[in-house]
């Protein structure tokens, strides 16, 4: 499973200084046994947007769970986005990580699937897939989300592999992401886009 995440990190302050972030003292949340983790261009929101520039191999360190951020932080939004890919276990995907900052709303859609349940976000069926959501989440609380019958989706064409929202990014040691090409077709099923603002 090919998922994007958009997190959203918003400094509360009416100044118009940059703040310093050297040590990193932002920390983006990435789940257990994600593989392929990197960082891609933000995405317009609006026409004539203006996004934040993708986070640069300096400016970032991946390890297990978290991704650090040491980018100056300016008042306001601060966009980041990237990339990770989860592996199925026979007809299930399990995505389970830590909240590392406070999260004033996590909001995100997924795929129609059989099944997607969450110990711990709430989760609504619609037609087109679900939508999940999660409100002033301390920073420690471990997150859930199980989909069930994903094998289905890997063959509905056309598939969402993330190649819509961004083609030809490339990982943050320069290695181009996974093309949407036949040979992937058998464990990519289609992208789980979350939108995260976190305080």
């Amino acid at each position: 499973m090919v998922c994007e995440v958009q997190e959203i990190v918003v400094v509360e302050s009416s100044g118009l200084t940059a703040y310093e972030n050297p040590a990193g003292t932002v920390r983006l949340s990435v789940p257990v046994g994600a593989q392929r983790v990197s960082t891609v261009p933000v995405p317009e929101m609006m026409p004539g947007d203006r996004p934040d520039p993708e986070l640069r191999a300096d400016e970032i360190e991946i390890s297990e769970g978290q991704i650090l951020v040491k980018r100056a932080l300016r008042p306001g939004k601060n966009t980041f986005c990237y990339t990770y890919i989860l592996f199925a276990d026979g007809d299930a995907v399990r995505l389970e990580k830590k909240v590392v900052v406070p999260i004033r709303l996590l909001a995100a859609f997924a795929p129609k699937v059989r099944q997607l349940t969450s110990k711990s976000l709430q989760v609504e069926s619609s037609a087109d897939g679900y939508k999940i959501l999660g409100q002033n989440l301390p920073a420690g609380t471990s997150i859930d989300l199980t989909f069930e019958g994903v094998h289905a989706l890997m063959e509905q064409e056309p598939r969402r592999d993330g190649t819509e929202m961004q083609s030809g990014a490339s990982s943050s040691d320069g290695q181009p992401s996974p093309p949407a090409g036949p040979g992937l077709s058998r464990w990519i099923v289609p992208t789980l886009a979350g939108l995260l603002l976190a305080v």
